[in-house]
């Protein structure tokens, strides 16, 4: 009965997650979107069939697990997002200039130290933040969504958009009244 109960929410469109410790429960457990298992009365096939095992065997664990999932997979949006702003933005100004004719708007050197240094440094405010709402008001997201949604492609896309024209405006007013080397460092520092 649990394993028909599970794929008929499956199939009303549900996520679903099923608990349970018993032998009678792994089949659930294994059939459902996440199977959570009681570490310490909970049976070893249970165990196995599930995804979780809740060390001290309290639902409040569940809870308290699924509110840092949330937290954690909003932080690592936020940094996969951060990462890929700042290398499409240079990418965009780099191509850019090639096609105006101009010279590289940056060097190999300073894509690398923005990529390795800078933006390392960022992101690891991004990774730790902590939550930004009630994450357990929000509806579960479906399992085939990737880590970059519609929200945070177009915050991409508008983000290395802005990168790009910055960089090439700056680059472009210091290249024609200094030398090259200073209207990159100045393209640089925009970026």
């Amino acid at each position: 009965h649990k394993l028909k109960i599970v794929q008929a929410l499956q199939e009303k469109g549900h996520i679903v997650a099923m608990t349970g410790d018993g032998v009678n429960d792994a089949p659930a457990q294994g059939c459902a979107d996440i199977g959570v298992a009681m570490g310490i009365t909970g049976t070893e096939v249970s165990k196995e069939a599930a995804d979780m095992v809740l060390a001290d065997d309290d639902f409040a664990t569940i809870v308290s697990a699924v509110e840092s999932g949330r937290v954690i997979y909003g932080n690592l949006q936020r940094v996969v997002a951060f990462l890929v702003t700042v290398a499409l933005g240079q990418v965009v100004a780099i191509a850019a200039s090639q096609i105006i004719g101009w010279p590289l708007p940056i060097t190999p050197v300073m894509v690398l130290w923005a990529n390795l240094v800078v933006a390392s440094v960022l992101t690891i405010p991004l990774g730790i933040e902590p939550k930004h709402e009630d994450v357990l008001a929000l509806p579960p997201r479906a399992p085939d969504q990737g880590i970059i949604d519609r929200r945070a492609a177009w915050r991409i896309g508008v983000g290395s958009a802005l990168k790009a024209c910055g960089m090439l405006a700056v680059f472009g007013y210091f290249h024609s009244v200094s030398p090259l080397v200073h209207a990159q460092t100045m393209a640089f520092t925009t970026l």
